[in-house]
């Protein structure tokens, strides 16, 4: 079998597991193109996922432009993060504090992520169930 050179992704669904994806796949040097619908019902009920995925993203100093209904993150295998890092005024969208945090842990640098209770509302157990991975929080 041939060997295949793969240089650009894309991946559908920026919530917790697709935006993951797509920054391990980014860290590996590859051009992603993160898809995802965005319905203006929801950008007015909860946070715009986009918007802020490209706001973490940009946090975390990788380079990226929100395009119609997805995200194009260009790779950066040598992202070294080590900057503060504030997450705020998300309209207490538990997508965007659970996604904070598992960028928090995958990336390092100093986290402060506002409002925690956000998860509430989808899992009350998030935090828990990470501790119980022995990861700290």
């Amino acid at each position: 079998m041939d060997k295949i050179n793969i240089k650009k992704v894309a991946v559908i669904g920026s919530g917790i597991m697709g935006s993951r994806i797509a920054c391990h796949l980014s860290n590996i040097g590859l051009s992603v193109i993160l898809l995802d619908i965005c319905p203006t019902e929801l950008n007015e009920k909860e946070s715009p996922r986009l918007v802020w995925g490209s706001k973490i993203l940009s946090a975390l100093g990788v380079k990226n432009i929100i395009k119609n209904n997805g995200i194009k993150i260009y790779g950066n295998p040598e992202l070294k993060v080590s900057r503060n890092i504030t997450i705020k005024n998300y309209l207490k969208d538990h997508r965007v504090f659970m996604t904070s945090v598992v960028a928090a842990l995958c990336f390092g640098g100093n986290w402060k992520i506002h409002d925690k209770n956000s998860i509430n509302t989808s899992f009350p157990s998030f935090l828990d169930k990470l501790k119980l991975l022995g990861l700290k929080i």
